[in-house]
C-alpha cells in the first residue's frame, strides 16, 4: 500500500511503502529507493530519527496479505 508522508523536520512530502522487509521512499520526480537503517549518510540526525520512527510504525502494522 502506497501512502504519503509529510516530514515534520523539513516539510518534505514523499510517498512510502513497506514491502515486508524494507521501507521504500519516493519523492516526486525520483525513483523508489530503500531506506537502509544501517546507512545514515544521506540523512541529517533529525531526518534519520523520523524515518526510523516511520519504519517502526509500518513494520508492526497488521498485514492483510
Amino acid at each position: 500500500m502506497i501512502r504519503k508522508f509529510i516530514s515534520q523536520v523539513d516539510g518534505a512530502e514523499f510517498q512510502y511503502r513497506f514491502n515486508g522487509i524494507n521501507l521504500e521512499l519516493k519523492s516526486d520526480g525520483c525513483d523508489w529507493s530503500d531506506f537502509i537503517p544501517e546507512d545514515k549518510r544521506a540523512y541529517s540526525e533529525p531526518e534519520y530519527k523520523e524515518l526510523m520512527t516511520l519504519l517502526k510504525v509500518v513494520r508492526y502494522e497488521p498485514r492483510l496479505w
